[in-house]
């Protein structure tokens, strides 16, 4: 390393360039402040922005905010059972167009509040041409070159990793025993249909899934849908309801009833599942469930009171955990790639250019820390 050639007083300059400028004046930061503010000024009662997508139709939503009243929810009686699916991806490392993915999707089960089973595999990695991503992509995903727009690539980590998701989630409901009671299945994201997937294909898993008594929640770390193209919903509604319903918790439907075609397969809500959230979160329910809907968000309340992860279900969060490829793990699987590719006889120079991130080397002296789950 060049540090390793340098007097100690020029290591020492250089942290104390880096400590020299590592601040924001106050001024600034108030001006942005008051910009920001300006830009986020807008009515929250304006009606949601609709959802596009020219490959599956618009999503309806209400008229007016006035048209989706918050609705209390109810503490929920009695234990229930959950499964939650989430999954991760991450791009390992590049050597001109030779990009290294890696992705998993995995699962925990919990009843009345105890984390009873889990099932995460390690990644699947693929090593592919980025010109060839395209291709890659729709040998997975056979509907997808018909609605490609304009030659666009494909988001390959991300759509592996959806996939991986999905069939975690096909495999949960066929193999539930609809005799052993109803269960609640908690999926991150929405339930917008995937055409490149098949939405038939998803619409029956769906109905399936109801005929089980399995009730189907997709839960949205963050949404698309706006007001006025700017405020995202759940922050702006989500802030201007702290008292609505005594500060209980609460939800508001925001879709209207959907077409039989319709290729979004969940109705749309907005819910504050604790009164001691800050944030308010969009849940989209499986539209082909006939379930009270009131009913599914006393469950899911009953699930948002961890210390850490106040009013968002704490099985989701644990599957997110489980799941995810951070940093850490991103770093453990390079090395052991790059003894591999040692191995087979790979030069220097390029098991360097894959394994070498230069903003990872000057960013060496952070470090991340994560908090502890406290169910389970």
């Amino acid at each position: 390393m060049i540090a390793a050639r340098l007097p100690a007083f020029y290591i020492f300059a250089v942290n104390a360039i880096v400590d020299e400028h590592n601040y924001l004046d106050a001024a600034v930061a108030r001006q942005t402040a008051m910009d920001l503010k300006a830009l986020l000024s807008t009515d929250v009662f304006q009606p949601p922005a609709s959802a596009v997508d020219d490959r599956i139709g618009p999503l309806p939503l209400v008229d007016s905010m006035a048209d989706a009243p918050a609705q209390a929810i109810a503490p929920a009686i009695g234990p229930v059972v959950v499964w939650a699916v989430d999954g991760g991806s991450a791009t390992l490392g590049r050597i001109g167009r030779i990009e290294i993915i890696a992705w998993r999707a995995g699962c925990v089960r919990f009843d009345d509040h105890r984390r009873l089973d889990q099932s995460c595999p390690p990644p699947d990695i693929m090593a592919y041409d980025r010109l060839e991503a395209a291709q890659l992509y729709d040998r997975r995903f056979p509907e997808a070159a018909s609605g490609r727009i304009n030659g666009t690539l494909p988001d390959l980590a991300g759509g592996l990793r959806w996939l991986a998701e999905w069939r975690l989630v096909e495999r949960i409901i066929t193999d539930h025993d609809a005799s052993a009671g109803e269960i609640l299945l908690l999926v991150d994201g929405s339930l917008r249909g995937n055409p490149d997937y098949g939405l038939e294909k998803q619409r029956t898993v769906l109905r399936l899934a109801a005929d089980k008594n399995i009730h189907v929640a997709a839960v949205s770390k963050q949404t698309g849908l706006t007001i006025d193209g700017r405020l995202p919903l759940d922050a702006a509604v989500g802030q201007s309801n702290g008292s609505t319903a005594d500060s209980r918790p609460w939800h508001r439907r925001l879709s209207r009833p959907l077409a039989d075609d319709s290729g979004w397969l969940g109705d749309v809500y907005l819910a504050r599942l604790h009164p001691g959230a800050d944030k308010a979160y969009r849940i989209d329910l499986n539209r082909y469930d006939s379930a009270n809907p009131s009913e599914i968000f006393s469950r899911l309340a009953s699930l948002a009171d961890d210390i850490e992860f106040g009013g968002y279900p704490y099985p989701l969060a644990a599957a997110h955990r489980l799941a995810r490829i951070d940093s850490g793990f991103k770093g453990e699987m390079i090395e052991v790639i790059t003894r591999a590719l040692e191995q087979e006889g790979i030069p220097d120079d390029l098991r360097e250019t894959f394994r070498r991130d230069s903003h990872g080397q000057l960013n060496a002296d952070l470090e991340t820390t994560t908090g502890t789950f406290h169910h389970g």
